[in-house]
């Protein structure tokens, strides 16, 4: 029997596409299309082979003025737009078994693409593969444009300007995404995106740095876990959920909006943005410090906050006073929770006076 070959072909092409959608506000709720853009390329020329663009008006009574300020679609531009049963078909035809490429779309644009087609009792379009843009800038080039959004990839290339006039209309994402992609592709680019820092042995640095005067003492980058040794301090790596939910902070998004957008918890979202700020070095304009006013915590329930904090380690001391007595006392939990029950059960016979014996 003849084995059949596993290695990867070069497609014939590639589809960048982007959508817009209403943005839920409401843990729960749903996500609407409002537009649909996709350009159909030759891998290595680039060529359009072909391009779609389509507004589409099933989202209308769902548009708020918060989605409305990020991607400028209004109630009244869809007014004559035509419905996803009219455009489903040429969506699908666009996308249907080819390769698809766009920025964030395996966690975003393609759970989107599926979920309106399911709502409309429809096919849905499956990919030959896909590209997602975000993650192969995150994979590649950690050394440019911190967090690796379209807009900070673009200030990088020096079209940011360009990009904040344009942005946020699917045609022109789909434009911008493919722009950027090809400058990430080229040769420079990989090599300046793919240079770790070199990282001296800390322990060395200290040993070697001590006899040095202050001005030749090697600069390091400090974290918080460094001068704190609280385990709530210790760094971890971040999520691609994470990355996501600082790119909505930074887009303007409440912890409550970004809970409602990725369905999750507001303290799964809170968890995740800690994560990500201890990961930046200690600096007086710490990523943190910078987005605090965007986290709607007022000075109020900061200071009450701050007494909640002293109550939860009063609380993790008597905890630790605990686990030291059961370890010396050999017993886990089950003792403690047998012993408590024999308590109430004697107190419950003691004070109804039980004198029968079981």
């Amino acid at each position: 029997m003849q084995s059949v070959s596993k290695e990867k072909k070069l497609p014939e092409s590639v589809v960048f596409f982007d959508l817009e959608t209403t943005i839920p506000t409401k843990r729960n709720s749903k996500y609407f299309l409002l537009e649909f853009a996709s350009k159909e390329v030759r891998p290595l020329t680039w060529d359009v082979i072909e391009e779609y663009e389509t507004l589409i008006s099933d989202g209308a009574s769902h548009i708020t003025a918060f989605s409305e300020s990020k991607n400028k679609i209004s109630s009244k531009m869809l007014e004559n737009a035509p419905t996803f049963e009219q455009v489903h078909a040429k969506i699908f035809s666009a996308l249907d078994g080819k390769v698809w490429a766009g920025h964030n779309i395996d966690s975003f644009d393609c759970v989107r693409i599926k979920e309106e087609f399911e709502r409309h009792k429809k096919i849905a379009p499956v990919p030959l593969g896909t590209i997602d843009t975000l993650t192969f800038a995150r994979r590649n080039f950690s050394g440019i444009a911190e967090g690796q959004s379209m807009e900070k990839l673009a200030i990088f290339f020096g079209f940011g300007d360009e990009y904040a006039k344009t942005a946020h209309r699917s045609l022109a994402d789909v434009d911008f995404n493919i722009r950027i992609f090809q400058r990430l592709l080229e040769p420079s680019n990989m090599i300046l995106g793919n240079i770790v820092p070199f990282k001296r042995d800390s322990s060395k640095r200290k040993l070697e740095d001590s006899t040095l005067p202050e001005n030749k003492k090697a600069k390091t980058e400090v974290y918080l876990e460094d001068v704190n040794d609280d385990n709530y301090f210790k760094r971890k790596t971040c999520s691609k959920k994470a990355l996501q939910a600082v790119d909505d902070l930074n887009n303007g998004l409440s912890i409550a909006d970004i809970a409602a957008k990725m369905n999750l918890k507001e303290s799964t979202i809170g968890n995740y943005l800690s994560t990500f700020f201890l990961n930046q070095p200690l600096c007086k304009d710490h990523p943190l410090l910078k987005a605090w006013p965007k986290l709607g915590i007022s000075q109020d329930t900061e200071t009450a906050c701050e007494e909640l904090i002293r109550m939860q380690d009063d609380m993790n001391k008597q905890r630790a006073i605990r686990d030291e007595k059961m370890k010396k006392l050999g017993i886990g939990f089950e003792g403690i929770t047998l012993c408590r029950l024999k308590s109430a059960m004697c107190k419950a016979i003691e004070d109804l006076d039980i004198s029968k014996e079981g």
